[in-house]
């Protein structure tokens, strides 16, 4: 399973302006065995990326807050090469 420090770490590696779509690839590249145990434990569903990519975006939103990032929603490309809403997070220093 994906864990908030996968997530804080993914995050910490992302230039100043990012969007989770972002913090998601990176987490599954760098973190593959938790990432796919995410996705199965979405079982029986027919849209366990759809599932997922919600929760750890709440998940990143959560911590950016946290870190007073600055936030905008908008649309970017998601694992899949769609255009799909997100949020967009700007580092302020």
């Amino acid at each position: 399973m994906v864990t908030e420090a996968m997530l804080v770490a993914a995050i910490d590696a992302m230039p100043v302006e990012f969007d989770s779509h972002d913090v998601i690839l990176e987490v599954a590249h760098n973190n593959q065995s938790a990432y796919v145990a995410h996705l199965h434990s979405e079982n029986p569903s027919d849209t366990p990326f759809q599932n997922v990519h919600a929760r750890l975006g709440s998940e990143i939103a959560r911590i950016c807050r946290s870190r007073n990032y600055v936030e905008e929603q908008g649309r970017s490309k998601d694992i899949f090469r769609q255009m799909s809403r997100c949020m967009f997070w700007k580092k302020v220093a």
